[in-house]
Formats: structure tokens, C-alpha cells, sequence
């Protein structure tokens, strides 16, 4: 794994690769690697921000967009932190709104976990985690910002997190079998266009 080169010492990019995926977590982002997941999804680019990510991850990740435009996709946790995440890497923060030209990519897709999907993945109950107070006022801070609200779908899905008041995480997939994620959803969703 290399760390994020300064974006300014870069000269060019080129790549075969097809799109670019965004791993919320360090943990998933490795067991992809390990799983070879370059190999099985026929050559991506597959970055993590290690939890809320960087200004170095959001400047590369921008520089890959305006050098490649490759679609680019951000696989996060079903709960108001990934929401959020996603939300950077979308309008970015609020920190670095004098930046946000630079740090933002507005074309990015949120590949999942979807909180419309907890149904449909058939998730143990037991999995699926209580919010607590703190997560129920993000999601609630989360669903009155204005590129939320415009954003239908966004939108209903920041509701249905708030509704069932339960939250899950990337690991939970692994309940359905140990390469579920890699072998089957990862691909099944880019395939069918199942992403936000």
C-alpha cells in the first residue's frame, strides 16, 4: 500500500483502469486488496480516506477525476458517518468551503452500504446496530442541508437511516458468506447501477 503522493509533484497519470472506488474504512479497503479485488473487477483504482479522509486523499482523488474521468464510487458504512463521508467527498466540508472546487467531486456515486438495502441483504437482525442520540441528531443536521434536500434520493435515504433508527456496517456483509462483499455486491452493483 503507498501513501498519497503531494498532488503538485505529480507530472501525469494514465491508467487502464475503469473506475475509481473510495473504501471508507483502512480494515475494508485491505481485505479488498487481499482479496484481490483489481484482478476480480477488471482493473479499478480503489483508494481509502481512512474514515473521514484527508485534504491529500480529496486532492488525489480530484486530480484522478480531472486527469482520467473515471466514474468513481464511495463504498462507506449504512450510518450517519457515512452519510457524511459521502457528503464530503460530494459538496465537501464545511472546514475547507474556500477549497471545495478543488476537493470536490460532484460526480461521485454512493455504491453502498445503502440504508434502503437492509432488507433486501438479508441482514441478521443482531446486526443491525441501535443508533445512539449523537448519530440521530447528525442524520437529523445531515437531512436539513440544502444540497440534501435537493437531492431526492439522498434525501429518502438519509430518512430511512432516521426511520429505523438502526445503522450497519460494511462487515455485516460478510454475514452472508466471507467474499460476499467482493465476489458479489461490489460487482452486482456496478453491474446493475445500483449506486446513488
Amino acid at each position: 500500500m503507498q501513501s498519497i503522493p503531494i498532488v503538485k509533484d505529480i507530472a501525469g497519470v494514465e491508467s487502464t483502469a475503469k473506475f475509481v472506488l473510495i473504501v471508507e474504512k483502512e480494515a475494508i479497503f485491505q481485505r479488498l486488496l487481499d482479496g484481490n479485488i483489481r484482478d476480480l473487477l477488471d482493473s479499478c483504482i480503489i483508494i481509502t480516506g481512512k474514515g473521514y479522509p484527508d485534504t491529500s486523499t480529496r486532492l488525489m482523488i480530484r486530480y484522478l477525476w480531472d486527469a482520467l474521468k473515471l466514474p468513481s464510487f464511495v463504498l462507506t458504512d449504512a450510518d450517519p458517518y457515512g452519510l457524511e463521508i459521502l457528503c464530503i467527498y460530494k459538496y465537501g466540508s464545511k472546514e475547507m468551503s474556500f477549497e471545495a472546487e478543488n476537493l470536490c467531486l460532484p460526480l461521485v456515486k454512493w455504491l453502498g452500504v445503502l440504508p434502503s438495502e437492509f432488507n433486501k441483504l438479508g441482514i441478521p437482525k443482531k446486526l443491525l446496530i441501535p443508533m445512539t442520540r449523537n448519530e440521530r441528531n447528525k442524520i437529523n443536521s445531515i437531512i436539513k442541508r440544502p444540497y440534501i434536500m435537493e437531492n431526492e434520493t439522498l434525501a429518502r435515504e438519509a430518512t430511512i437511516l432516521l426511520e429505523c433508527d438502526q445503522k450497519i456496517e460494511i462487515e455485516a456483509l460478510y454475514n452472508c458468506s466471507f467474499n460476499y462483499l467482493l465476489e458479489n455486491y461490489i460487482p452486482y452493483k456496478l453491474r446493475s447501477g445500483l449506486w446513488i
